[in-house]
């Protein structure tokens, strides 16, 4: 904690655990092509390693830091081993998202070698924060995913059933990364499975509280690459 530069954008882990903090900063270092790397300082406060900056650093990287080196504004990143649900990152209001450690672990997975791994969601979400201050959420999120690619809407969504197909245990689905770099087909399931009755006759606007009422995981993300 000696090498470490005090100055830098004020980005703040809010984590529920002290090992989860640790964890974060580990997978936020992982990132592909890390031109420099974080530690945890006073407050939890992440801060630019000194000595750690590639001389010639520029692109994705060179943004990155250049965030962390703007002192003016301050960005909060609520860490989590488990929220409940299946994303990965959410973003909160202007200034905080929120990442799940246990879903972001996923991404790290063998089956998606070549996928986003855990650390360049991470740095996404941190961008995102940080550009959430100064424009609206979409324009943000798309702002950080033109430097760390982010997951675009789901689509082919086949849901998983029971037997019977009387409860409603997961579901898989496709999201197409932003940089056009391929697809990745991710697995979740409910940790209460939802009963079909649950689901009939309501409105998409219920059936989503039905799910999040449910609560789920990722248990699974496999790296599609596009198609020659």
């Amino acid at each position: 904690m000696t090498l470490s530069d005090p100055t830098g954008l004020d980005v703040t882990l809010n984590c529920d655990t002290k090992e989860n903090c640790a964890k974060a900063v580990q997978d936020f270092n992982n990132r592909k092509g890390a031109q420099f790397k974080v530690e945890l300082g006073k407050g939890g406060k992440l801060q630019v390693v000194k000595g750690s900056v590639a001389k010639d650093i520029g692109g994705a990287e060179g943004k990155l830091l250049g965030a962390f080196n703007d002192t003016q504004n301050h960005a909060t990143i609520n860490v989590s081993g488990n929220t409940g649900q299946f994303e990965f990152g959410v973003h909160n209001s202007a200034g905080v998202n929120s990442v799940d450690l246990g879903n972001l672990s996923k991404l790290d997975s063998p089956s998606n070698a070549g996928g986003i791994n855990s650390g360049d969601a991470l740095a996404h979400e941190a961008l995102d924060a940080y550009y959430s201050l100064s424009m609206g959420a979409e324009a943000a999120d798309w702002a950080a995913a033109a430097l760390y690619p982010g997951l675009l809407r789901p689509t082919d969504n086949q849901g998983a059933w029971d037997q019977f197909r009387t409860n409603l245990l997961g579901s898989t689905y496709s999201s197409a990364i932003s940089n056009g770099s391929g697809t990745e087909r991710i697995t979740f399931r409910y940790v209460t499975p939802i009963p079909a009755i649950d689901l009939f006759g309501k409105s998409p606007q219920a059936q989503q509280d039905v799910f999040r009422n449910a609560g789920s995981r990722v248990t699974g993300v496999t790296f599609v690459p596009p198609k020659q």
